[in-house]
């Protein structure tokens, strides 16, 4: 249907044209869909595929289950459990110097580094000293892939972590002072 109007009035032309179309186009559908155990915790993280550079979907449950989703079809590529929710980021790193990603990541109370393939990479995850009480900051100085983790706990201390899993600690005033309010 087509309405047109037009009208001149003291020398001033207006016109107004509307079309209804009375079809009801469809709702957008549904690309994909996966099912997980339960519910979803936080947000999706979208992490890099190093063999396409595709983006894919990392996305924890209410059972503390980790799964990776390929987010062109919704395939679960894998699925492995936790020892409670992410706390923070979960960030991408080469640790093993071979220009295949890994994701880290803290729990509650652990210190986790897992492959592509859901995988612990060697002598990750690693028990905290306290909870933490924020994601981990990762930090590489150099740019030579010699990563420290930072990881604030409940205990008011920063541990700083290094690849092969050793820890230091900081202690830091500012930090309590957050902590406390």
């Amino acid at each position: 249907q087509v309405l047109k109007i037009s009208l001149w009035i003291l020398g001033i032309y207006n016109n107004i044209f509307v079309k209804h179309n009375p079809v009801l186009e469809l709702a957008p559908q549904t690309v994909w869909e996966s099912r997980l155990d339960t519910a979803f915790v936080h947000k999706p993280f979208l992490v890099e595929n190093h063999y396409t550079k595709e983006k894919e979907i990392l996305v924890q449950d209410l059972n503390n289950q980790l799964y990776l989703i390929n987010p062109a079809s919704g395939r679960i590529l894998w699925k492995r459990p936790l020892s409670s929710p992410i706390v923070g980021e979960v960030s991408q790193v080469d640790l093993l110097r071979n220009n295949k990603l890994q994701y880290v990541f803290v729990t509650q109370d652990k210190l986790y580094l897992i492959d592509r393939d859901g995988k612990d990479v060697s002598k990750y995850p690693v028990l905290l000293r306290s909870k933490a009480v924020r994601g981990l900051s990762v930090f590489d100085y150099s740019d030579n892939r010699n990563y420290r983790f930072f990881v604030p706990t409940e205990d008011r201390k920063i541990y700083v972590y290094s690849c092969s899993c050793i820890r230091s600690c900081w202690c830091c005033i500012c930090f309590s002072k957050i902590c406390n309010g």
